[in-house]
């Protein structure tokens, strides 16, 4: 797993994401699109306010990293 702050051109390490339960059924709808397309590169998630992207997070598999066991709280 790899997060990469755009803005600051910098790999980030500690992060912490809160979704509401809309946003985590938007993010798995968009992941499983992720995993079932392979000709899908990479996904966005947005969050606009008018025409202007407030927030967003890019989401691509890359195949060269090793698997990682998710731990939960």
């Amino acid at each position: 797993m790899r997060i990469f702050d755009y803005e600051g051109q910098k790999d980030l390490s500690d992060v912490a994401i809160s979704l509401s339960r809309d946003e985590a059924a938007d993010l798995l709808a968009t992941l499983e699109r992720l995993v079932k397309q392979p000709s899908l590169s990479k996904v966005y998630l947005s969050q606009l306010k008018g025409n202007v992207i407030e927030r967003e997070i890019a989401i691509a598999l890359d195949s060269n990293v090793r698997p990682f066991l998710a731990k939960t709280a």
